[in-house]
């Protein structure tokens, strides 16, 4: 990942009051991360994909939906894990 010295300054990551109030469904989650994170995008990979929250969540780095649907809590997890994926094994994640 090669940001420029302009594009590093303009990093925002969101804050708990910008997680939506509201439950999300896995296409609204990926929605909603892709936008958050997309300075953090490298060429065509997907930052995430639903197979990658599925084994977040068999790997218990990420709790279960309910209902099929994601809350702040998970949307800020996902956060972290995007952007801590790139640096740190996920078992070391997972620890933290």
């Amino acid at each position: 990942m090669n940001l420029r010295k302009e594009e590093m300054q303009n990093i925002h990551l969101p804050r708990w009051e910008e997680f939506p109030a509201f439950e999300l469904y896995i296409d609204q989650v990926l929605a909603f991360i892709n936008e958050q994170l997309i300075l953090f995008k490298q060429n065509d990979d997907p930052l995430i994909t639903p197979a990658m929250i599925n084994n977040y969540v068999k790997n218990g780095v990420l709790h279960a939906p309910v209902k099929k649907k994601y809350n702040r809590e998970h949307l800020a997890k996902l956060v972290v894990i995007c952007i801590g994926k790139r640096m740190l094994a996920l078992s070391d994640i997972s620890e933290a």
